[in-house]
């Protein structure tokens, strides 16, 4: 167990820069089911399997990796808001049943079940499997970063929504100018047909007289 656990921490402290998350939001689960294949080597829990699991529990996870005989794996989850919600749904349902990242690294108490908690500074920057893959495929960034990141595209979207708005809108009073000259240009062609026949009409009374 102690192995594992130097394994998962890479000697790092649990818990520290937490302002710091992986981003597209990761999840880490360790202590995953182990057991014995038939010649005598021991097997851990699939990927797909935990990822099953974990959508049963209603946390969306887009894929689970799992590292060989570390019995550790790093959960998926999109690269949106809605994952970045899912990702902590996670890891709060994991502390909740006091099996997060805190009693994880705890000296005391016996390990079992699975652990989980969300992918933060410590974990990326550990020096084993789960740091190398976390390195190579997400980035550490502060969550207030991404909020803010996050209202200047929402910023950016509403004025391109309110610049094709204003350039539909003038389009619109174009095409109602242009209908109202050719309404005006048809009232005149009628009075004009209009004053051809009485007078065409007029010229075949005169002629009957």
């Amino acid at each position: 167990m102690e192995q594992l656990k130097a394994q998962v921490s890479g000697g790092s402290a649990a818990g520290n820069n937490d302002d710091f998350v992986v981003w597209p939001m990761k999840g880490i689960a360790v202590n995953l089911q182990t057991g014995v294949a038939e010649d005598g080597s021991f097997v851990g829990e699939s990927g797909s399997k935990f990822r099953d699991v974990l959508i049963a529990r209603g946390f969306n996870p887009t894929g689970v990796h799992v590292f060989g005989h570390s019995w550790c794996a790093v959960v998926d989850f999109t690269n949106d808001w809605p994952g970045f919600a899912d990702a902590l749904s996670f890891e709060y349902a994991y502390k909740e049943d006091n099996h997060g990242k805190k009693e994880w690294f705890a000296e005391s108490g016996e390990k079992s079940g699975i652990y989980c908690w969300v992918a933060r500074a410590d974990d990326y920057n550990s020096d084993n499997v789960i740091g190398e893959h976390l390195r190579k495929i997400g980035d550490l960034t502060k969550v207030s970063d991404k909020v803010i990141e996050e209202r200047q595209r929402k910023v950016k979207l509403i004025k391109y929504f309110e610049l094709e708005l204003e350039g539909k809108k003038r389009l619109l009073e174009e095409m109602v100018r242009r209908c109202e000259e050719s309404d005006v240009n048809l009232r005149l062609l009628v009075e004009e047909k209009d004053k051809l026949v009485q007078t065409y009409n007029e010229g075949l009374f005169c002629r009957g007289q």
